[in-house]
Formats: C-alpha cells, sequence, structure tokens
C-alpha cells in the first residue's frame, strides 16, 4: 500500500483546488457513480440490503470515486491522488484479525461475516463529555464489563478548573485524560486492556502527547484517526498517523459514514461516499479499523423519526467490506434520545440487531449528539452486547431480522427525543450497578424485545 511519507508528499504537491470547487466536484461525480453502478434503495422500508450483487457495485464506485478525485487536505487545499491499485491494495492490506492490549488483558478483534454467531468485538465508550472528577470512576465501570474489548477517552470541559484552550492546554488535558483511562482499567482489575485515545485537538504535538508506556498510550493501544465528511483530511493527523504507525499502535477512521442529505444527496449517494471515506482512510492514515456505513446530517428533530433507508445504507456498505475486503469494520450505536431513557434503549437495541445481522463489530453506545455532560452509563454497553447475542442466539438472518427490526421502530415511531440522564441519576457508580428505575426500565424493555423473538440467555 502507498506509504505514507508518500502521502504526506502528494499533500503539498497534488492538484490546488479550492474547497467550494472540490465540493461540487464531489456532488457531480457521486451522482454520476450511483447511475452509473446503480445503486438504488428499492423503497419497500427494507432495514437491509437483499440484493446480492449491489455490495460489489457500491465498492467499484467507491474505488473509482478515489482514482478519479481523490482525498481532498484542507490544510493545503491539495488534492491527493492515488492509482488504481494502491486504492485497491487499501481494501486488502489491513489484517483481519487484530491483537490489542497486553498480557492476559489481550483481546482479538476480528472481521466479521453476516449472520455469525461469534460474539460481536465491543468498544462501549466513552467518547463522550465527562468532568475530571468522574472521567476515571467511569473509566473503572466500564471496563468491569468483561465484554469490553477496549475503552475510548472523555473530553473534559476543564481540568483543574482550567478552560482548554491552546497547544499547552490540549497537551497537558490529553496527558490527564489519559492517564484517567489507564488507571480506571487498571481499578477493574485488567491493566492490560487497551485504551483508545480520542483526541482533544488535532495539532500532531497534542495527538501524539497520548503516549506514555506507563500512564498513557502504549503500543498495544489505539487512537482515532478520523476522516471528515465530503472526504477531506488534515495534514496534522497524517503527520500524527506517520508517528504511531511507527510506534504501533491501531488506529480507528470514526469518519467512514456518508451524510445523507449533504453533498452527497440521498442514501445511495452516502454509501458511494462512505466507501470512499473509509477507503480514503485506511489509504492517508493506515487505519486498521474502521467505522462505516450512512448517517444523516444532524437535525433539530423533535420527535423520533426511524429511517430504514439509513439502516439499509449501512447494511449494503458493511456486506461491501465484509465480502471484499479484510478491513475489520464497527458500527457506532448513536442515538437520537439520550441515555437513561427507554427510548434510548430501544434506538440502541436497532443498532445491536443491525450489528450481529450485518457482521459488525459494537462502538460506542451514546447519543449521536452528546448534549449533556457526564449521561453515558456503564449499562448501555452492556445492553448493545448482551442484544446482539440474542439476535444470534435467535438465529436470525436478514429475512427474519427485518420484521423485528420493524417492530421496534415502530414502537419509537413520533415519541417526543427524550433528553439524556446525568449518570448519578441512573447509575450507582461506587458499586458499579444500575439504580433500581434504570434495572427496572431495562428488564422492562428487554421483555419487550424477548416478546418480537430474540433470545436472551
Amino acid at each position: 500500500m502507498v506509504n505514507l511519507l508518500d502521502v504526506a508528499d502528494r499533500l503539498l504537491s497534488g492538484p490546488k483546488v479550492p474547497s467550494d470547487q472540490w465540493d461540487m466536484g464531489l456532488f457531480r461525480e457521486i451522482s454520476r457513480l450511483v447511475k452509473k453502478y446503480e445503486i438504488k434503495y428499492p423503497g419497500d422500508g427494507s432495514h437491509f440490503n437483499f440484493d446480492e450483487k449491489m455490495p460489489k457495485r457500491l465498492l467499484e464506485a467507491g474505488i473509482e470515486f478515489l482514482v478519479n478525485r481523490g482525498v481532498y487536505c484542507v490544510t493545503t487545499n491539495r488534492v491527493i491522488q492515488f492509482s488504481e491499485q494502491e486504492v485497491r491494495d487499501a481494501c486488502w492490506t489491513a489484517p483481519r484479525e487484530l491483537v490489542v492490549g497486553e498480557g492476559q488483558d489481550a483481546r482479538l478483534l476480528k472481521q466479521r461475516q453476516e449472520d455469525g454467531k461469534d460474539p460481536l468485538n465491543l468498544m462501549p465508550g466513552l467518547n463522550s463529555p465527562f468532568d475530571e472528577d468522574l472521567g476515571l470512576l467511569v473509566v473503572k465501570n466500564e471496563a468491569l464489563n468483561q465484554a469490553a474489548d477496549y475503552i475510548g477517552g472523555f473530553n473534559p470541559r476543564q481540568v483543574e478548573g482550567r478552560e482548554i484552550y491552546g497547544v499547552a492546554m490540549e497537551i497537558y488535558a490529553t496527558k490527564r485524560v489519559v492517564a484517567a483511562q489507564r488507571e480506571g482499567v487498571r481499578r477493574a482489575g485488567r491493566p492490560g486492556m487497551a485504551i483508545s485515545y480520542y483526541p482533544l485537538g488535532t495539532r500532531p504535538e497534542v495527538v501524539i502527547s497520548a503516549v506514555d508506556p506507563d500512564n498513557g498510550l502504549r503500543r498495544t493501544d489505539g487512537l482515532q484517526l478520523t476522516v471528515m465528511p465530503d472526504v477531506k483530511i488534515e495534514q496534522s493527523l497524517v503527520s500524527a498517523a506517520v508517528f504511531y504507525e511507527e510506534y504501533g499502535s491501531f488506529r480507528m477512521n470514526t469518519g467512514g459514514r456518508g451524510l445523507i442529505g449533504g453533498f452527497c444527496g440521498g442514501v445511495e449517494g452516502a454509501a458511494v461516499e462512505g466507501v470512499a471515506r473509509t477507503l480514503g482512510g485506511v489509504l492517508t492514515y493506515h487505519n486498521n479499523l474502521v467505522c462505516t456505513g450512512v448517517d444523516g446530517l444532524l437535525k433539530n428533530d423533535k420527535t423520533m423519526t426511524q429511517k430504514p433507508e439509513y439502516f439499509w445504507g449501512t447494511s449494503l456498505a458493511n456486506q461491501a467490506f465484509n465480502r471484499y475486503s479484510s478491513l475489520i469494520s464497527f458500527n457506532s450505536g448513536g442515538g437520537m434520545s439520550g441515555p437513561g431513557t427507554e427510548e434510548h434503549l430501544l434506538d440502541q437495541a436497532l443498532i445491536a440487531v443491525r450489528c450481529a445481522i450485518n457482521g459488525t463489530n459494537l462502538f460506542l453506545p451514546r447519543q449521536s449528539i452528546a448534549q449533556r455532560n457526564s449521561a453515558n452509563t456503564p449499562m448501555e454497553g452492556r445492553w448493545l452486547f448482551e442484544v446482539s447475542r440474542a439476535t444470534q442466539k435467535a438465529g436470525l438472518t436478514r429475512a427474519t431480522a427485518d420484521p423485528v427490526m420493524r417492530e421496534i421502530a415502530d414502537r419509537l415511531k413520533g415519541r417526543p427525543i427524550q433528553p439524556a440522564k446525568h449518570i448519578n441519576e441512573c447509575w450507582d457508580l461506587v458499586h458499579s450497578q444500575p439504580t433500581p428505575a434504570y434495572r427496572e426500565l431495562y428488564l422492562r424493555t428487554k421483555g419487550l424485545l424477548a416478546s418480537f423473538g430474540l433470545e436472551f440467555e
């Protein structure tokens, strides 16, 4: 695959293109590719793709986009160009299996296949705003979940009463956050468990400052290097990728989802963008974990609006990568309503069923827009994993899971979007268990899903 130093050269020497010209060119090219490769949602309310030939066509559309258009660097306003062979190599260079963590706490992350029976890998959080005094304790509670394979970071609003502003404070905050992650997993009795850094800034010196074999990122840990919407990257993150590839850490692209309603148009164009963003991250950051599919532009909706075409587009992209690449895929569990509510649990259930059927690992069961500080609880990650296992145990397939998805979606349709509750309202951080009210809500929702055909242990 193309060397990262070559990428660093090309983002300085590629064709100079104004940002607005790139955006309009992207719109025209993706519109053309959607027609050429006949990417089309059937419009029948399906939550999964049933056209067995379309995943291959979708992958070819994404490859052709990168060969024709490349990846745009917002720092230099230049296009990073790739040959067809380089793009195709990106599909198969990453390993199908990856060991993260060390010692007895090491875990194996794997590429999954559709309708599989093996437990999915789980990254339960955080990637959310948490006050500094809560962060360590929340990480500990998340790490007590034995299904969790690694733990993400958190974003404090302040550190020691100081606003996180400027390089010096971003570096200091980074050191504090990753130290809290490391101490949190140690207190959970899993000192070798992998942690992942959620960058508090994109300057390379900030991203690199997370490295500390004793109190920060080890070689067996990882970080997120994300491709932005419209297939755009930053020069500073390429610099960080060069460093972390030499260091040995794994790298995840959480920006592999195409955006419905942006320059890519509808769900079909978003699926093409999702493939391009995913492979673009492999090419420019050498990501070895990806989070792909489609999503919608953030809106100020007041009620729950379940859109099956979103799930269809993600199903299509997952099929493309699971069948025609070696990439290890995750799907994020964003929800419209906040944690601590029945609406959020049902939203997460849709994600968990989808992941079990599509063959993608589980990632980040939080509200899509983290609107409240200190909201996520360990219940959501456990719930995501439990529902995925119940789906597998029931032996559901695309054909039999689709009616279940519709049942859950019907329960949510038209409900007001619920705000998140503070973690202390629904989780006991001292005793590592849900509050009685949250446990009752969990059991009631679990019973509802069992009535739809899921088989819980």
